[in-house]
């Protein structure tokens, strides 16, 4: 599958550079193909990608779904303003314990 091809060799110059741990593709990729485009991603790694770091990275395809970054970006949004709210409200009180 050329799709697969053409992200495999994205990916192993991730690999090359930054040697991860943990690739993690997702979006509309992932969600529409990623359980058949896996498999060829996979292959272009191991014949490319440099041969003392093919070990140690490990290929996911991430199981959230398209609206899981709204759910996340909003959960981020509320802990903000919560520690804020929290800190302001400890300045104003003088005798709090800091």
């Amino acid at each position: 599958m050329e799709t697969g091809a053409h992200l495999g060799r994205a990916i192993v110059g991730l690999i090359n550079l930054l040697n991860p741990e943990l690739i993690v593709i997702g979006g509309g990729v992932a969600s529409a193909a990623g359980e058949l485009i896996l498999p060829e991603v996979e292959r272009v790694v191991r014949d490319r990608a440099m041969a003392q770091l093919i070990n140690q990275v490990q290929l996911r395809m991430s199981k959230l779904q398209e609206k899981d970054w709204a759910l996340g970006a909003a959960l981020l949004v509320t802990d903000k303003a919560l520690t804020q709210s929290i800190s302001a409200w400890m300045r104003s009180k003088p005798d709090a314990a800091r």
